[in-house]
């Protein structure tokens, strides 16, 4: 196997200057870089390091250091509080706050390490700690310990004395790669305690618990080239003297040396090579030479030309061969492949686990009539360098042919191993079959200019896709791009730093399995059509601009999305933190599952949209959004987003509400009152021909006692009345204890059965002593079934002959259902204070917390629902609408306090609520006679004449809350409308003077709430 040195050397050297140095990676790895974990200790006892100068990392190398108010070093300590960690207890190290020393926003724990021979850093650890720890963390990076960036990733710890994975493999920036110092924080980012408390800062006593710490990287081993006889990873002139020593007898060197150092293959050392070692490195020679027994992988070939001829090809140079129509690269090396083949493939089948292949394309045209023509079969790496100035073609058909037992390759480009595509030059794919280019290990793109069509997904890559720059346009008739492993936790990760990207998708513009993370680069997505329609109940296709089922983060780049479906999406945590996003959805802007965190410097535009944003927390501590939705603009609630209708209790009255693009239809059924003992019976009509997965909870309420319960389902109206049979579900304090057995696979609570009866319906009767709180009833369906599978009918709904206990459903919790009862009356229209449709089942949890930033909202229903909790100690808020009294601009289940910010709220007055009077900070409720038509101008003067605000509404209005700093108690205020407003203008908030128009009223603040005109309708909660 011949190899040349050239293969080494990028540049001559000067002579008695020192060649290029060569490197070649060995086989891309998970490598551990530092880890620190929990490894036995007592409380008091220093474990792997001491508490004065960090504790060490026990594998790797660095320390671990804290702090609890983000100034002072605290050091870690070993608690003598046992935490869950898994499924034992132990002492944890921890830090604490104390009087001297009390916690405060930007506490953090820190890893301090260095990175030198790793890149493709990740990182995870595990937090805990006490009710009155901090609660919101974040991962902050530096490379000077001053001066920190964030990742995006973040954590909330929820329970108390548990510790849970908080930073799962979050990918770190490619700048900490190869670094001698990097540090890495878990830093507290909000000023809430984990019991929820605003109150962390200055707090003591609490505890923040770590554990399982861990780095990790890609290793850059580096292989040995030819001629490197001192063995520095480089050849140069210093090799030469090595091997002038040795044969003077001045030096020996090791039998690896001693063959690397044989230029000239006699099978021993002298003066030749080190005279073929100078002339190379002055450019006076070139040599070939045998890497056949120097112990070191291949050093790759060079010079290689592989010419293509329509259907044949020819090979100038080692390492490939031709057969037929079909060119093979054997060896790892360099080769340029030039020309046209018209039916053929070029494969890939080098050593997978020491062979780098590189195929410098320059100018080619590729087409395979019944496969892939571009196919990697095996290398440890393979790269593609699209040559400068030129553009090459790669398209395959709609007919491929198959080996026996195999369905692959099946990707214009499809590569086994890890694909990496680079260089300056032009990329045309057609994927005709399926894919356009599919990797099933990492898909790595380093620049160039991509033109994608593809039928099915333009990128793939299984494991990850990391672009660092480039220019694509994607059209594909599936996703954009996408990374789907579904089996490693740690794989299917989308990362880009930078590009251009313009992507229309039939389905999903950019997918992850896990986390999707934008740093940069300008994105135009378009996906289902764009916004113009919205996904019904019929769909299995997803239509979501920006998807990361663990996580999506974007922190910087500039983003415009046209979406059938959800903009942005996670079914875990969205954050952004950076760039600025032009949102236009058929359903929500901006949904996660999780936390959804908003902070400086992102802004979030959003022009069209079901609902604008929706998580079930919400927590905004920065950066500007403007939302427009023809329901809610900001919805926090809990649950997911796949259902299609709910029971819904109002007022101790029962309603089904199913929802459209129209609105929502309301179902009242008037014999479903639960404040007497009445013993419901609750029927479910299902399909006898499809298996479901149904989950229903019962748990105690709150402050009624802790009944046991049992609960009678029945099944009845079977296809075959024999093959029926009866069932238990036994719920104690909300844990359930036993299954239902029925037809299929019932999954009730987590708890599944696989009973055989033949189902048309379901009774269920609850018994039972107490007061029980019914939650939410989730239905899908296997065999990619859709449409609405549950129904409820209302006619028999209630059986007061057996009664025994009290049925009690709180207000605002809802079980998913389809009605088709005839004995229900009903309207339709765009009903409000539900907190949970468009798409989130309310479950009364949810909640908004506002630290900073500024959000305008511009809605059709409600401006701000929350179905638990809303805290706002900062920032600017501003509510357009909406205008019907179905619907409130703020609706909230819990409290809503206002303690710092500016707040203004403006439209109908049915469904009016105010932030709690357990705010801080004063406010202003105002309610006109009558409704003022869209721009009128509203204002509020103090007793001097100043301006507490100059508003001109977009829309239709005849209430208004204000909350300013500027109101203070035992002053008197009056409210304006008409009039007039000066200064410059922002979201029809003014800020210089407003002119007086036709008085509201007048009142003088005496406490925190306070009403001008007729506001006595006005509710502190939910109706």
């Amino acid at each position: 196997m011949k190899r040349s040195i050239t293969a080494i050397l990028s540049a001559l050297c000067l002579l008695l200057g020192l060649c290029p140095t060569a490197v070649f990676a060995a086989a891309v790895t998970d490598t551990l870089v530092a880890q620190f974990s929990y490894a036995g200790g007592t409380a008091g006892t220093d474990v792997v390091g001491d508490k004065d100068t960090g504790y060490a990392v026990t594998m790797g190398g660095g320390t671990l250091h804290a702090s609890v108010n983000g100034t002072d070093s605290r050091k870690l300590e070993w608690t003598s509080d046992a935490y869950t960690c898994g499924s034992a207890s132990a002492a944890q190290p921890t830090m604490t706050a104390g009087s001297n020393n009390p916690w405060a926003v930007g506490a953090y724990i820190e890893l301090r390490t260095s990175t030198v021979g790793y890149t493709d850093l990740h990182f995870s650890a595990k937090l805990g700690g006490t009710k009155k720890g901090p609660r919101d963390f974040k991962l902050q990076y530096s490379l000077d310990g001053v001066s920190f960036t964030d990742v995006g990733a973040t954590y909330r710890i929820t329970t108390n004395k548990v510790m849970e994975q908080a930073f799962s493999y979050v990918a770190l920036p490619e700048e900490l790669g190869n670094q001698e110092a990097v540090y890495l924080r878990m830093t507290a980012y909000t000023d809430v305690l984990i019991n929820g408390s605003s109150a962390l800062t200055g707090a003591t006593g609490g505890e923040t618990a770590v554990t399982d710490v861990v780095l990790t990287g890609t290793g850059t081993a580096q292989y040995y080239p030819q001629g490197d006889a001192n063995q520095d990873y480089e050849v140069s002139t210093s090799d030469a003297r090595v091997l002038l020593g040795s044969l003077i007898g001045s030096g020996t060197l090791t039998e690896q040396q001693t063959l690397l150092g044989d230029a000239d293959e006699s099978g021993a050392l002298n003066t030749t090579d080190a005279r073929y070692v100078m002339n190379i490195c002055t450019g006076r020679a070139v040599k070939t030479f045998t890497a056949a027994g120097n112990g070191v992988p291949s050093v790759p070939s060079a010079g290689t030309v592989i010419t293509l001829l329509g259907t044949t090809a020819e090979v100038e140079g080692t390492g490939a061969t031709v057969s037929g129509n079909t060119v093979t690269v054997t060896e790892g090396g360099f080769y340029t492949v030039k020309g046209t083949m018209t039916d053929g493939q070029l494969i890939v089948a080098a050593d997978d686990a020491l062979d780098h292949v590189t195929l410098e394309l320059d100018g080619v045209t590729m087409t395979c009539l019944n496969s892939s023509p571009l196919y990697v079969q095996s290398a440890d790496k393979t790269t593609i360098v699209l040559k400068e100035g030129t553009t090459s073609t790669v398209s395959d058909t709609a007919n491929y042919v198959f080996a026996a037992g195999t369905d692959e390759p099946s990707a214009a480009i499809f590569s086994k191993d890890d694909l990496t595509i680079e260089g300056a030059g032009t990329l045309v794919v057609n994927g005709n079959y399926g894919n356009a280019v599919t990797s099933k290990d990492d898909l790595k793109i380093n620049g160039g200019t991509y033109r994608i069509t593809a039928v099915n997904h333009g990128l793939r890559g299984k494991d990850s896709i990391r672009i660092s720059d480039g220019d694509f346009l994607i059209n594909a008739g599936g996703d954009g791009m996408q990374s789907d492993n579904i089996e490693d936790t740690t794989r299917g990760y989308i990362t880009i730093e930078d590009g251009t990207f313009d992507i229309t998708a039939a389905n999903d513009g950019i997918q992850a399995e896990t986390a999707l993370s934008i740093n940069g680069g300008t994105f135009d997505i378009t996906t289902g059509g764009g916004s113009g329609s919205s996904p019904s109940s019929t769909d299995t296709n997803s239509y979501k601009g920006l998807k990361g089922n663990a996580s999506v983060t974007v922190a910087g780049g500039s983003v415009t999305l046209n979406c059938k479906d959800d903009a942005v999406h996670s079914n875990g945590d969205v954050t952004l933190c950076g760039g600025a996003i032009t949102a236009s959805s058929g359903d929500d802007g901006v949904h996660a599952d999780g936390l959804l965190l908003v902070c400086d410097p992102a802004a979030l535009t959003v022009t069209k949209s079901y609902e604008a944003i929706e998580g079930v927390n919400i927590t905004v501590t920065g950066g500007e959004m403007r939302l427009t939705s023809s329901d809610d603009g900001i919805n926090a609630a809990g649950g997911t987003d796949d259902n299609t209708g709910y029971w819904y209790v109002k007022n101790n009255l029962l309603y089904l509400v199913s929802e459209s693009t129209t609105g929502y239809t309301w179902e009242l059924h008037t014999d479903a009152a639960f404040d007497v003992n009445a013993n419901p019976y609750l029927v479910l009509d299902v399909n006898a021909d499809v298996e479901y997965d149904i989950a229903f909870d019962i748990s105690s309420e709150a402050g009624s006692g802790t009944p046991a319960l049992s609960t009678d389902w029945y099944t009845a109206f079977g296809e075959d009345a024999t093959s029926v049979a009866d069932g238990w579900l036994t719920a104690t304090n909300g844990s359930v204890t036993a299954a239902l057995d029925l037809k299929g696979y019932f999954d009730w609570n987590g708890v599944p059965s696989d009973g055989k009866a033949t189902v048309d319906k379901v009774l269920v009767k609850l018994a039972g002593s107490g007061t029980l709180c019914l939650g939410a009833l989730q239905v899908s369906a296997s065999d990619g079934i859709t449409s609405a599978l549950l129904t409820a009918s209302g006619s028999t709904l209630t059986d007061s002959a057996s009664a025994s206990g009290v049925i009690s459903l709180l207000d605002g919790v809802a079980a998913t259902a389809t009605s088709t009862s005839s004995s229900s009356s009903g309207s339709t229209g765009s009903m409000g204070g539900m907190g949970g449709m468009g798409g989130m089942e309310s479950t009364s949890v949810g909640s908004l917390t506002i630290t900073g930033g500024y959000m305008a909202v511009y809605a059709g229903g409600d401006g701000v629902d929350i179905n638990g909790d809303a805290v706002m100690n900062g920032g600017t808020v501003v509510v357009h609408g909406p205008t019907d009294s179905g619907n409130g601009f703020l609706d909230f289940d819990g409290s809503f306090n206002v303690n710092g910010g500016l707040l203004v709220a403006a439209g109908s007055s049915g469904m009016m609520q105010t932030p709690s009077s357990s705010s801080t900070q004063y406010i202003l409720s105002v309610k006109s006679s009558s409704t003022r038509t869209a721009g009128t101008a509203f204002g509020i003067l103090d007793a001097s004449g100043n301006t507490i605000v100059a508003f001109k509404p977009s829309k239709n209005y005849q209430a208004v809350v204000v909350c300013s700093p500027q109101i203070q108690k035992g002053t008197s205020y009056t409210a304006y409308y008409g009039g007039s407003c000066a200064g410059n203008e922002t979201d029809g908030l003014y800020d210089g003077a407003y002119t007086a128009g036709t008085s509201i009223g007048s009142a003088t603040v005496s406490s925190i709430v306070t009403s001008i005109g007729n506001s006595s309708s006005n509710r502190p909660g939910r109706w």
